[in-house]
This record gives C-alpha cells, structure tokens and sequence, in this order.
C-alpha cells in the first residue's frame, strides 16, 4: 500500500494565503501575515464533524439514561478530543464544539427534567459547566508542544 502525500508549492512572492490541504485529523493550510508567509495547522473539519456526532449520538432524544451515565461518557469522549487534537491551533475549534455541547446539553436537560421550553434559565452556562462539572474544552490547559 502507498500513500500520496498532498504537495505545495514552494513559497515564494507570488505565492496567496488561504491554501489549505488536509492529512489525516488536521488541516494545513499556508496563510501570510505581517508580510510573512506561514504554516499553521488545525482540526480538519472531518475530524470535528466525526466529534460532533459522537456527541450527538449520546445526547440524542432516544436516550433515556441518567445524567450521572450520560455526564461521564460525555466528558470521557470531550477529554479524549482534547488529547486528540493536540497539535495546531484548536482555540475556535474548541470555543465551537463547547457551545454545541452547551445546547445539546441543555436541550438533553430540559427534556429529561420536562422543563417548559427550552431550560435556558435553569440550565445557564454556569450551571452545565460550573455546577453540573462538564468539561469545557476552551479552559482545559494547553499541553506542552512535543520536543523534537
């Protein structure tokens, strides 16, 4: 079995940002800033898609267990993509997935408590993050880079 790795061209003046190819779970992609061209690598949108439904999955509407079964799968799978996606720049990433668990969370809350609407009230940020003691990946510290 062979495979193909994805080739740039070389940098060079006439060269744009914005260029972006995907290996494996990140995405590379060559930007220019302050007149300089650079790498930058972050999760690829299929990786974080693939999150989203794990996600997803457990908080369906057909699942009907308790919060304490749901609470642990759910911040075993959130620490296991923070190790995941380690390497590049995963700040938005993070900030994103963490309000889509917020409202997947809370929505799971409401209609497990039949709360009247949709329990933002009663199930603010500070409660599913603070009280209830669901990972929020934005605040999990950064590991340090590997050494090479």
């Amino acid at each position: 079995m062979t495979m193909r790795m994805p080739t740039l061209r070389p940098f060079g003046e006439g060269s744009t940002g914005g260029e972006e190819i995907d290996i494996c779970t990140c995405s590379i992609r060559r930007g220019s800033g302050h007149g300089h061209t650079y790498l930058s690598a972050s999760p690829s949108k299929k990786s974080v898609r693939r999150l989203k439904m794990n996600v997803r999955r457990l908080l369906a509407y057909g699942n009907h267990a308790p919060w304490d079964e749901v609470f642990e799968e759910l911040n075993r799978v959130l620490y296991g993509s923070s190790n995941y996606f380690g390497y590049g720049t995963r700040s938005q990433m993070f900030r994103a997935v963490d309000h889509f668990v917020y409202e997947l969370v809370r929505d799971f809350l409401a209609r497990s408590h039949k709360v009247a609407g949709r329990g933002t009230r009663r199930f603010s940020l500070e409660v599913v993050y603070g009280n209830l003691g669901l990972t929020r990946l934005e605040r999990l510290p950064c590991r340090a880079p590997p050494c090479a």
